[in-house]
């Protein structure tokens, strides 16, 4: 079985999304480290905190961001009776869900994926806590597979 992967510019809208969160948590962290130079007159003078310190905090948060950017570990499958979707780098997690307990999927797109032409599926059982959501695929690709999964519920819902 052969998993379907998002498009390559998620990745790009993923960063770009989480830019702003890891500068704030650089600038939080160095205040942090500097606040008790301060106070303590510690000797380290603050450029070796600002060229040393800093860089390190941003390259791992970029780091450990760049796993969760991933993408080969998102994808989904078009099953003979289920859909299948799987996630996650860290926490491995494959979400099957027979098209007859498909209630509704919608398209959705936040401004950065609407930015790069991308949407994500969500696809909503009739468990109510069940639900499979695929990010970055293309809008048209997004649309098709709304409408794919929908029918397929619907037709299997109908006993077709």
């Amino acid at each position: 079985m052969e998993l379907q992967r998002p498009h390559p510019k998620l990745a790009t809208a993923k960063y770009i999304g989480s830019l702003g969160w890891l500068v704030i948590a650089a600038i939080g962290a160095a205040v942090l480290l500097v606040i008790p130079m301060v106070f303590k007159g510690a000797q380290i003078p603050l450029w070796v905190w600002l060229l040393v310190i800093l860089p390190w905090i941003l390259f791992w948060g970029i780091a450990v961001f760049r796993v969760r950017v991933f993408m080969r570990n998102h994808g989904f499958a078009l099953l003979e009776d289920d859909y299948m979707v799987a996630s996650g780098a860290w926490f491995r997690e494959v979400v099957a869900v027979p098209y007859g307990r498909i209630q509704y999927a919608k398209v959705s797109q936040g401004p950065l994926l609407r930015r790069y032409g991308l949407a994500s599926v969500e696809l909503h059982s009739a468990a109510s806590s069940m639900s499979a959501t695929v990010q970055g695929l293309p809008l048209e690709d997004a649309e098709a597979l709304k409408e794919r999964l929908v029918s397929r519920g619907s037709a299997q819902l109908a006993g077709l």
